[in-house]
């Protein structure tokens, strides 16, 4: 059902993904990424439309884009394009120089899969970032709730189509990451990684290096 719902996603992405917020949060992304990446291969993991993949090309990183959505590859004229599953990466053993996965692809995936698939790709010392969606976020902390799991939800044609949601705090990724050296920090839509402030943005940010 997740690649029936992103194959119709491409075709509304830009409408609903390109208000202001949005569009802060992409601008501040592309400043993590020139900080933490080094140069060398990157796997970007639930590319969409290229976003990310475009941009690192621009900044002369040689880019492998993968989702689990044709459409999105297909409507986002992605080079190097892969259907694919995050947590079965077509490609050889420290293989990468990098891996992203920004706004989306682990609220599906088997996380604890994926960190396996993660170190197994990733070259020594290479570098990660990725968001996930925070449980702990300020609109949930105003509800006095710690959400776990959700649903996103589009609506095309006067029908609704939706997939489920997961949610992480910092602790959940500091146990399934707990063999690589990882800082922990928050977007929205400015990154940071303060104590205890890192935890409330939308969006948990994690950068990490294999070791």
């Amino acid at each position: 059902m997740r690649r029936e719902f992103y194959d119709l996603l491409a075709e509304v992405y830009e409408e609903k993904y390109s208000d202001t917020l949005n569009r802060k949060m992409r601008d501040e992304e592309k400043k993590l990424l020139l900080r933490y990446l080094k140069q060398g291969n990157v796997l970007d993991i639930g590319c969409g439309l290229g976003y990310h993949s475009k941009f690192l090309k621009k900044n002369n990183f040689n880019v492998y884009s993968l989702d689990i959505s044709k459409n999105m590859i297909l409507m986002g004229n992605v080079q190097n394009g892969i259907v694919a599953e995050a947590t079965k990466l077509p490609f050889k053993s420290s293989f990468f120089d990098n891996i992203i996965s920004i706004f989306g692809a682990l609220n599906h995936a088997n996380i604890v899969l994926f960190s396996k698939e993660l170190e197994r790709v990733l070259k020594d010392d290479g570098r990660f970032l990725i968001t996930v969606a925070n449980a702990l976020c300020f609109k949930n902390i105003l509800r006095l709730r710690v959400k776990k799991k959700g649903k996103i939800k589009i609506r095309i044609k006067g029908k609704t189509y939706s997939t489920n949601l997961r949610y992480y705090t910092p602790n959940d990724l500091k146990e399934v990451f707990r063999n690589f050296d990882i800082k922990i920090g928050s977007l929205y839509p400015k990154s940071i990684f303060l104590p205890f402030l890192r935890n409330f943005g939308y969006y948990l940010i994690l950068y990490g290096k294999k070791i």
